[in-house]
C-alpha cells in the first residue's frame, strides 16, 4: 500500500503532461497485475487494463 502511495504522489507531484501520461500508464499496469491476480483470469485483468487505458 506504502508504495502505492509513493507512485501516487509522484503522480501528484508531476505536472507534465508527459509525466502524467508516462505514471498514468505505470498505475494502470499495476492495476492490471493486481486484476490479473484477484481474478486469476487474464482476459479479465486485461480487459479492466484496455478500459483504463480508454479513459
Amino acid at each position: 500500500m506504502s508504495f502505492l502511495y509513493i507512485l501516487w504522489n509522484c503522480l501528484v507531484q508531476y505536472r507534465t503532461n508527459i509525466g502524467h501520461f508516462y505514471l498514468a500508464k505505470m498505475l494502470g499496469f499495476f492495476f492490471f497485475l493486481h486484476q490479473n491476480l484477484v481474478c486469476k483470469n487474464m482476459r479479465c485483468g486485461l480487459l479492466e487494463y484496455i478500459t483504463l487505458l480508454q479513459n
